[in-house]
């Protein structure tokens, strides 16, 4: 997949007030604040994998549940558990709880991911991550909304992301009905959004030409040792045997 440069949100509103008519005169009537956070919806619309940024932090588990981070956008994986109360584990496998007392939204989810290969468990619901035990450390990694020192959104070098905001933000101002060009409609704006939309998410999920190397060349120096083969049993049900394949 494509890795773009990030550059700040300021570049992408110079342009958008550049290329919607607004001029030095006019300028205060522009609604930077709320472009700021269209362009924040058109990123998470887009939602390709590579606009985020990957980070790992450590939580602090009090009473079955932690606060996620603000700039939480998806889980990766859970990289530890270290759970302090083992007594306070709920028993995933029977939907049993092992503990009587326990306060929060989890008492009424005793059934939480449904993993039943490990003692730990968890669900995330609205801003907060449930467990299965009552206090303790987890450390996760998951996708983040990179900002800038400012706290605004760094966004992707790539002119389709570009035409895209732009776009964004023309649909909604032309819902307010504050376009300066009053010949651009809002149906004009909506098409060339989804238009850019899917061409910036598509760039950002195409593989690149050396990507596309290393999967030519993984397939490649592939060897398959095994063959499969079915057989009908007698009473008609199939089974798979596995056989060597023959030396070249």
């Amino acid at each position: 997949m494509a890795v773009f440069k990030q550059v700040s949100i300021k570049v992408a509103l110079r342009k958008i007030m550049s290329d919607l008519g607004y001029t030095q005169n006019t300028a205060g009537e522009f609604p930077w604040q709320d472009a700021i956070e269209w362009i924040g919806e058109a990123l998470g619309q887009i939602g390709a994998y590579t606009q985020y940024q990957a980070k790992e932090v450590d939580l602090t588990v009090a009473n079955y549940q932690s606060k996620l981070p603000c700039d939480f956008i998806h889980l990766k994986r859970i990289v530890n558990a270290d759970y302090n109360s083992p007594q306070g584990i709920l028993d995933n496998r029977n939907n049993n709880l092992l503990v009587n007392n326990i306060d929060g939204p989890e008492a009424k989810a005793t059934r939480l991911s449904g993993n039943s290969d490990t003692d730990f468990d968890y669900n995330i619901v609205l801003d907060n991550i449930i467990t299965n035990y009552k206090d303790g450390t987890l450390k996760i990694q998951y996708l983040a909304m990179p900002t800038d020192d400012e706290g605004f959104p760094i966004i992707p070098d790539n002119e389709s992301y570009k035409e895209a905001f732009l776009w964004k933000v023309a649909r909604q101002l032309a819902i307010r009905n504050q376009l300066p060009n009053k010949e651009l409609t809002y149906e004009r704006c909506d098409f060339e959004w989804q238009f850019y939309c899917g061409q910036a998410r598509a760039e950002a999920n195409t593989f690149t030409h050396a990507q596309m190397d290393w999967i030519a060349l993984d397939n490649q120096t592939m060897v398959p040792l095994l063959k499969m083969t079915n057989e009908t049993l007698s009473n008609g049900r199939s089974v798979s045997s596995f056989e060597n394949f023959p030396s070249s």
